[in-house]
């Protein structure tokens, strides 16, 4: 596990089927993308690295809420410093998940905190996500060309850019 987390093998390699790994294997997991992951080479292979990863944790549910929170707490307070800023997309999506309409408060808490603006994309996601909602559209720039790794787009995907643009 330590190669993984280090970056040296891929995510998909430590975990195995995310079987047996503790909830700090998994964050750590999420914290230290590969170089690859973060140059985001290709979208399609970081959702199909991550998002088991994040199902693993949501299962876990209480114990990995802890390590979770850990995590955020370490956004907070050091920003892009933070060891999990990285990858934050991945840690707030998880923690939106698991605590559901209860996220939302520290969620737009983050997203007003000028020192997180480089992941506020990442964070109203997750805020929409906590709030069971299907999309959310941001002001912070421009409507961009919708990509699904899965070949098949929502008609949401056309709304988001009416309403962006």
């Amino acid at each position: 596990m330590v190669l993984a987390i280090s970056g040296f093998l891929p995510a998909e390699t430590a975990l195995g089927q995310g079987g047996g790994r503790s909830a700090r294997e998994l964050v750590g997991v999420l914290a230290h993308p590969t170089l690859e992951d973060q140059m985001g080479l290709d979208p399609c292979s970081i959702d199909r690295r991550y998002r088991p990863v994040v199902r693993a944790l949501v299962e876990m549910g209480p114990p990995a809420l802890g390590e979770i929170e850990l995590a955020l707490d370490s956004m907070e307070r050091r920003g892009a410093d933070s060891e999990f800023f990285t990858n934050a997309s991945w840690v707030v999506l998880a923690y939106a998940e698991m605590r559901r309409q209860d996220a939302y408060p520290r969620l737009r808490r983050m997203a007003a905190d000028p020192r997180l603006a480089h992941i506020h994309p990442s964070l109203a996601w997750a805020a929409a996500i906590s709030l069971g909602l299907t999309d959310s559209v941001s002001t912070a720039g421009p409507a961009g060309r919708v990509f699904a790794c899965d070949g098949m787009t929502a008609p949401r995907d056309a709304l988001s850019q009416f309403v962006s643009a």
